[in-house]
């Protein structure tokens, strides 16, 4: 986890009532979750978790996130909910490592996932982005995702802080950092 980033997403009420106790210890930014029913909201509310309206839909959601089967992919859509131009993607092997997560698997009762079915969910999302002007960067160092441009963190680091960019139409804040869990 990225203890100083702005945002912590994560899609699953199990992941957060597992989590949030030392999630709310180790990060100080927003805590975000989807729902797509009444009672996933109310859910997220419990917790004190900021709830984005989401759907089951591919793509990129311009108005509601798009769950493209897996978090990173919501995590994508997110940033660009939130004003993003340039996102820089760390973390997402997609099983190239072997590994379920960075962290390793999950404990018993959440699904660890199966990235040869989530790696294709990103085509139309890369394609959306790019049809928005939406720069995505891959940083991961070993990864099965293709569908984005792969570059090194420092390099992506070195532009991102030097491109001084001011606020679009959408509230693009150029340095805000968003975490996935």
């Amino acid at each position: 986890m990225a203890p100083d980033a702005d945002y912590l997403y994560a899609c699953d009420p199990q992941w957060w009532a597992i989590h949030i106790d030392e999630v709310r210890r180790t990060f100080k930014g927003k805590l975000v979750t989807q729902y797509h029913t009444e009672e996933g909201k109310k859910v997220a509310e419990r917790l004190g978790l900021q709830a984005i309206q989401g759907a089951h839909n591919k793509g990129l959601g311009r108005g509601i996130l798009h769950f493209n089967s897996n978090s990173g992919a919501q995590a994508i859509n997110l940033a660009y909910l939130l004003g993003a131009k340039r996102i820089g993607l760390l973390g997402y092997d997609m099983g190239a490592t072997g590994r379920s997560h960075f962290f390793g698997s999950h404990p018993k009762g959440l699904i660890n996932g199966n990235y040869q079915n989530y790696v294709p969910e990103f085509t139309r999302l890369a394609k959306d982005l790019e049809q928005e002007g939406v720069e995505v960067i891959n940083c991961t160092r070993k990864t099965l995702l293709t569908q984005f441009r792969q570059q090194s963190l420092e390099a992506y680091a070195g532009h991102h802080h030097r491109d001084g960019a001011e606020p679009d139409s959408r509230g693009d804040q150029p340095n805000q950092q968003l975490a996935t869990a």
